[in-house]
């Protein structure tokens, strides 16, 4: 057998060992009897947790458990992102295995609770989407392919998770009535706005307005070309709040990957792997090798360019999408 062949192999059979590992309940932590008390504990289980939970955001928690658990509902974990692939990236549009990865890591982290609490768990990952369009110049082709990729991914794991963990995806569209009504309260929300040469920008920000920002022919040469975007985000920033969705709701645990996407205070971070903590819809999925040993992760452009890249061929029967035969590795020295 070729070596070629031999690494197809290997990297293969550790995804599919990953996929039914998953499948199995951490049964590492002991139950108290009070499942509250146990829920409350699963979801902070510091495997999972990448930073401590504020005070303040700990009542949350409790909050939504009670609501839900008093009311024989799903335990509610919302998670929102973008709903888009980093077009610098030749993955995009569509997802790939960051996605799949960070869905697993998810998977085993909830799989526990709908072990021990019947009424299981609802992830619903809740997308922003159409702005994307005017956001970032991603055409609405770009981000239904997108949408619907992810989909997929979300469908193909579904055979190796609990039965009473329910995935939704939600678009922040869908929360208005119509398009048109969703572009006006965006409208609404812009005049209250400053003006764009009065929009201060903080170093974060403006980094990640020219990484997403695919630039249009001229927009550049307009000095104030990341304040208008600047405005935009925040007006519609407004606009999705006051849907209600998410906002001064008794049931939903909100989730983030990292620090910079939402802080300790309002939202439980968890990363997207255990070996990372980058947004997955900007970055891309691979294998870290370390000597023998192989770990999920998901790395941003410039992680990628730091180190030596090995891509191998791969099969996952059921795993369709032009990003799914192939996987980049990452050799690590020991």
């Amino acid at each position: 057998m070729s070596k070629w062949n031999y690494a197809s192999k290997m990297y293969n059979q550790f995804i599919t060992d990953e996929l039914h590992r998953i499948k199995a309940a951490d049964e590492n932590i002991q139950l108290t009897g009070d499942i509250k008390q146990d829920i409350k504990r699963r979801l902070l289980f510091h495997k999972f947790r990448k930073y401590s939970v504020s005070a303040e955001y700990i009542k949350t928690i409790e909050t939504a458990i009670n609501y839900n658990v008093d009311n024989n509902l799903p335990i509610n974990i919302t998670f929102p992102h973008g709903g888009y692939k980093l077009w610098r990236l030749p993955e995009a549009p569509e997802a790939d295995w960051a996605e799949l990865f960070s869905h697993m890591y998810y998977t085993e982290w909830l799989a526990p609770i709908c072990k021990i609490y019947a009424p299981g768990v609802l992830l619903d990952y809740y997308l922003d989407d159409i702005i994307i369009c005017k956001l970032n110049n991603i055409s609405r082709k770009d981000i239904e392919a997108y949408i619907s990729s992810y989909k997929k991914v979300i469908k193909f794991l579904k055979h190796y998770q609990p039965k009473n963990l329910y995935t939704t995806v939600t678009t922040v569209s869908s929360r208005f009535a119509s398009e048109s009504a969703f572009w006006n309260a965006i409208g609404e929300k812009l005049e209250t706005q400053p003006k764009p040469e009065e929009k201060g920008l903080s170093a974060n920000m403006k980094r990640m307005i020219e990484l997403n920002c695919k630039l249009k022919s001229g927009q550049e040469a307009d000095p104030l070309w990341r304040q208008k975007i600047a405005c935009l985000h925040d007006a519609y920033l407004e606009a999705k709040r006051a849907t209600g969705y998410i906002r001064g709701r008794d049931d939903k645990i909100m989730i983030a990957t990292n620090l910079r996407q939402a802080p300790r205070r309002e939202r439980l971070v968890v990363g997207s792997t255990k070996t990372s903590t980058m947004k997955f819809w900007i970055a891309c999925g691979a294998l870290l090798k370390t000597g023998n040993r192989l770990q999920t992760t998901v790395l941003s452009q410039s992680q990628l360019e730091k180190h030596s890249i090995e891509t191998v061929n791969v099969s996952i029967p059921g795993l369709i999408g032009k990003n799914f035969d192939k996987i980049r590795i990452v050799s690590l020295k020991i």
